[in-house]
C-alpha cells in the first residue's frame, strides 16, 4: 500500500497526527460534556437549594410566630381555661395582619391532649382529635418541645412552626401552631422564569399535582420519576418543549421527620445551556477537523522537505551507477543526517572519478600496449611472409638448379654412354 518512503512517512505522520487529533478532540469534548452535566446538575441542586431554605425559612416564621404567643401569660391563661372567645379576640387580628404580611394562612391552638381548641382561619370547625393524623402536634404535645418543617393536615400540606404552651406553673396546657400551605403561591413565590416547581402528594392511593408554579396543563416528570422520589430515589430527565429544553427532576418531599411524603418536581429551562453546548460540541469537532486538516498539511509538508532532498539524492545515486560524474550532490552544506547522507554520495562520486581516472589511464595503457603488440605482430608478420617469399624463391631456384643438375646428369650419362659406345666401336 505505501511502497515509497514518502507515502510512508505521510501516511505514519498522518496516522500519529490523527490519533492525538481523535484524543485531544474526545477529551475535548468530555471535559466539556462534563461541565455541563456538572451545570445542569448545579443548576438542579440550587434550585432544590432554595425550596428547601424557603420552605425552612417559612419554617422558622411559623415557629417564630407560634412561640410568641406560647410565651404570653394573657394567651396561657386562656388556652389553660379553654376560653375559646378571648383566644379569638387576642389572634384574629394578628392573624390577618401576618396572613398578608407573611403568607401565614394558618393558625391553630389545641388542648394538651392533641384536640383542636380554636383554628383562627374557620373558628367554626374545633374540636376534632388530631392525635391520629397530627404526629408533630403529638410530640410538641408529649415531649413539650418546638417542632417545624412540612406536614400534612386536614386541609393539606402545609409548612407548619409549632410550641407547647406552658401555664403560669410550668403545667403543660396545650399547643399552638402557624402555618403556610404549600400551594402554588408560595410555589410562584420561589419560582423565575428558568426555575418552576410543582408539588405531587398521594390521593387516594395515587400521587397527584396538589401545586405547581407552571402552567396546569403542562406535564414535565413522568409518573415513574415521581413514583421512584416517593420511594427515595432521585431521577433526571432532558426533555423538549416547543422550542425550550428543560432538565427535570423527581425528588422525595419530606416532612419535618425526614419521612417522604410526597414528590418534589423541579424544573430548570436549560435551552441556554444545551445550546452552549451544541455550540461547543460543533466548535470542538471544527477545531478538530482543523487540527487534522494542519496534521495533514504539514505531514506533506515535512515528507516533501525530507523525501524531496532524499530523492534527489536518489537520483544522484542512480546518474553515478551509470557512469556519470559531472553532476552536483546537493545538500552536502545541510546539518542533518541528509545533508550526512549527501556528503556520503559527494564521496562515492569523488571516489568514482578517480576510480573512473585510473580504469582511464589502464586502458590507455592496455591500449598502447595492445598497439606496441600489434605493431610488433605486424612486423613479424610481414618478416614471415618475406621470408616465406624468399623461402618460395629458394625453393623454387633449388629446384631449377635441381632439375638442371638431373639435366646435366643425364646429358652426362648420356654423353658417357655414347662415349662408351664410340669406344667399344672403335675397339
Amino acid at each position: 500500500m505505501f511502497k515509497t518512503i514518502n507515502a510512508k512517512l505521510l501516511g505514519m505522520t498522518t496516522g500519529v497526527a490523527l490519533l492525538v487529533v481523535s484524543v485531544m478532540t474526545i477529551s475535548s469534548y468530555w471535559r466539556f460534556t462534563s461541565m455541563v452535566d456538572a451545570q445542569l446538575d448545579e443548576q438542579l441542586y440550587s434550585a432544590e437549594h432554595k425550596f428547601n431554605t424557603s420552605l425552612d425559612l417559612k419554617a422558622q416564621e411559623t415557629e417564630t410566630l407560634a412561640s410568641y404567643f406560647a410565651v404570653m401569660p394573657d394567651f396561657q391563661k386562656l388556652v389553660a381555661t379553654k376560653n375559646r372567645d378571648g383566644l379569638i379576640a387576642m389572634l384574629r387580628q394578628p392573624f390577618e395582619s401576618n396572613k398578608a404580611r407573611l403568607g401565614i394562612t394558618q393558625m391553630q391552638v389545641h388542648t394538651a391532649d392533641v384536640r383542636s381548641l380554636l383554628r383562627v382561619m374557620q373558628i367554626d370547625k374545633f374540636g376534632d382529635d388530631l392525635s391520629k393524623i397530627r404526629p408533630m402536634l403529638v410530640e410538641v404535645n408529649r415531649d413539650k418541645q418546638h417542632r417545624r418543617g412540612l406536614e400534612a393536615g386536614v386541609f393539606g400540606m402545609a409548612i407548619r412552626g409549632a410550641a407547647p404552651v406552658m401555664d403560669e406553673k410550668g403545667g403543660h396546657v396545650g399547643s399552638i401552631e402557624a402555618g403556610a400551605f404549600l400551594d402554588t403561591a408560595f410555589l410562584k413565590r420561589i419560582s423565575s422564569e428558568s426555575v418552576l416547581f410543582g408539588v405531587h402528594t398521594p390521593v387516594d392511593g395515587a400521587l397527584k399535582r396538589s401545586a405547581a408554579s407552571y402552567e396546569p396543563n403542562a406535564a414535565f416528570a413522568t409518573l415513574a420519576m415521581l413514583e421512584s422520589a416517593m420511594r427515595g430515589g432521585n431521577e433526571r430527565l432532558l426533555m423538549r418543549s416547543g422550542t425550550k429544553t428543560y432538565t427535570v427532576m423527581a425528588t422525595p418531599l419530606k416532612d419535618y421527620s425526614g419521612k417522604a411524603v410526597g414528590a418534589l418536581e423541579i424544573v430548570v429551562d436549560s435551552t441556554a445551556v444545551m445550546a452552549a453546548r451544541r455550540a461547543g460540541l460543533i466548535e470542538t469537532l471544527a477545531l478538530g477537523v482543523g487540527m487534522a486538516l494542519a496534521a495533514l498539511l504539514l505531514a506533506f509538508i515535512a515528507g516533501r522537505w525530507l523525501v524531496g532532498p532524499i530523492k534527489t539524492l536518489i537520483g544522484v545515486m542512480g546518474q553515478l551507477a551509470s557512469g556519470r560524474t559531472d553532476m552536483e550532490v546537493a545538500g552536502r552544506d545541510r546539518g542533518d543526517e541528509i545533508g550526512d547522507m549527501a556528503r556520503a554520495v559527494e564521496v562515492f562520486r569523488v571516489n568514482r572519478v578517480e576510480i573512473d581516472s585510473r580504469l582511464a589511464a589502464e586502458a590507455d595503457e592496455l591500449q598502447r600496449r595492445a598497439d606496441r603488440t600489434a605493431r610488433r605482430d605486424a612486423i613479424i608478420a610481414r618478416f614471415q611472409s618475406t621470408m616465406s617469399s624468399v623461402a618460395d624463391t629458394l625453393r623454387n631456384a633449388a629446384d631449377q638448379t635441381k632439375g638442371r643438375s638431373e639435366l646435366l646428369g643425364q646429358v652426362a650419362r648420356d654423353a658417357a654412354g655414347q662415349a662408351s659406345s664410340v669406344a667399344a666401336a672403335a675397339e
